[in-house]
C-alpha cells in the first residue's frame, strides 16, 4: 500500500473507549450500561466502508498520479528522440546543400572570368548568380532548420528556451568555448 493510503488508512482507524464513573457516598460506583454506549461505538466500529471506501480513493489518487508521471515521462523520452532524429536527418541534408553552394560558386567564378574574357555573353553570369542565389537560399533554409531542431532539442531535454531574453555577447562566447 502507498504511503498516501497508509496515511488515509492510519487517519480513519482506530477506536477509543472512555469509561468514566463516579462514586456515590455508599462508596459505590455507578455502572455503565452498553445501551449507553452503542450507538456511538457502533459508529465507530462500523463506518459502512468509509474506511476502505477512503483508502480506496486514495489508492486510485495515487495510481492517476503515477500514471500521468508515466506518461510525462514518455512523452519527454519521444520529444527528445524526435529532435536527435530531426538533427541527423537535417545533417545529412546539408552535406549535399553546402556542395551544392559550392558548385554553383565554382560555376559563377568560371562564367565570369569567361564573359571576363569575351568567351561567354553576359546572359550566362546572370544564370550562374541565379543558380547561386537559388543554392544559398536552400543552405539558409537548411540552416534555419537545423537551428530550429537544436532549440527545440535544448527545450525537449528540459533546458528551457526564452525568447525574450536573449543570450549577451559574453554568454555565447563562454558557451562556444566550453
Amino acid at each position: 500500500m502507498p504511503a498516501a493510503g497508509r496515511a488515509a488508512a492510519a487517519s480513519t482507524t482506530g477506536c477509543r473507549i472512555a469509561v468514566t464513573g463516579t462514586t456515590t457516598a455508599t462508596g459505590r460506583s455507578h455502572c455503565l450500561y452498553l445501551d449507553e454506549l452503542g450507538p456511538s461505538l457502533a459508529e465507530m466500529v462500523f463506518d459502512a466502508g468509509k474506511r476502505r471506501a477512503t483508502v480506496a480513493e486514495f489508492q486510485a489518487a495515487y495510481d492517476a498520479t503515477v500514471a500521468t508521471y508515466r506518461q510525462t515521462v514518455l512523452t519527454a523520452f519521444q520529444q527528445v528522440e524526435d529532435a536527435l532524429a530531426a538533427e541527423r536527418i537535417i545533417q545529412l541534408e546539408s552535406m549535399p546543400v553546402d556542395r551544392s553552394v559550392k558548385s554553383a560558386q565554382r560555376a559563377l567564378d568560371l562564367s565570369t572570368a569567361q564573359y571576363k574574357a569575351g568567351t561567354a555573353d553576359y546572359l550566362t553570369v546572370i544564370t550562374a548568380q541565379t543558380t547561386l542565389l537559388s543554392a544559398q537560399r536552400t543552405q539558409v533554409d537548411v540552416l534555419t532548420n537545423h537551428l530550429t531542431a537544436s532549440v527545440q532539442l535544448v527545450v525537449s531535454l528540459g533546458g528551457g528556451w526564452d525568447v525574450s531574453r536573449p543570450p549577451s555577447q559574453h554568454e555565447l562566447t563562454t558557451a562556444s568555448i566550453d
